[in-house]
């Protein structure tokens, strides 16, 4: 009976090998969360490769990000990776110096809309507030609707609230307690132009979505 429990676990470290074979076969490694660049189509196709295999059946959404088929898909995929790596004077450079950040609310109306300026002193706070935060997300592909934009699926935020306290806007700071909070999905549609994203348009596909969600996640009820 003991020999039989094991069978699922020894399954499990087959695949696991497996996983690491394929990956010492890669040309180059590419680290997702460290200081490596991706100044090449080919060298964000290889780190998504080595995500896929690391995320498993696991990513969100069910599926893996898709392959960069055009510059703008490609322009998206490398800006949530230089997020995530906390590489902000990098995705500065990708952004043009009117891009907007529009959330919408479930009914598809916009309720807040912020500059870059605004943008990055929010997210600021919630790298301090949250030292592991981090973006997931799911296929990333060109509009079939509008040539210029590109949407990014199932965007999900999540981390740990174990740094200073927590506020959203001007409402009252949470203090710290180790909580762990993973908001709703978004659906992000990115439109670019010349070669720089111009606009950020987040649609919600859940409640506690952005970061009012998070904020609420932790005890806060900014929407109330």
């Amino acid at each position: 009976m003991v020999l039989k429990s094991f069978k699922p676990l020894r399954k499990l470290l087959r695949r696991s090998k497996s996983s690491e074979d394929l990956k010492k076969k890669s040309k180059a490694p590419v680290r997702l969360n460290g200081t490596a660049s991706c100044d090449s189509t080919a060298s964000i196709l290889q780190m998504i490769q080595v995500k896929q295999l690391e995320a498993g059946s696991d990513t969100v959404g069910g599926g893996f990000t898709s392959t960069p088929s055009n510059p703008e898909v490609a322009l998206a995929i490398q800006y949530f990776e230089k997020v995530n790596d906390g590489h902000f004077a990098a995705i500065r450079e990708m952004v043009t110096e009117d891009v907007e950040f529009l959330f919408h609310d479930p009914n598809g109306d916009v309720n807040h809309e912020l500059t870059w300026k605004d943008f990055e002193a929010e997210f600021f706070k919630v790298g301090k507030s949250f030292p592991d935060f981090f973006f997931r997300h799911g296929l990333v592909e060109q509009s079939k609707t509008q040539d210029d934009v590109v949407v990014v699926h199932d965007l999900v935020p999540s981390g740990t609230h174990s740094g200073a306290p927590y506020a959203f806007g001007p409402c009252e700071p949470i203090q710290a307690a180790g909580k762990k909070v993973v908001s709703d999905p978004e659906e992000v549609h990115i439109t670019c132009r010349d070669g720089k994203i111009c606009k950020f348009a987040f649609h919600p596909k859940g409640e506690m979505s952005g970061f009012a969600g998070i904020y609420t996640l932790l005890g806060g009820f900014p929407l109330m």
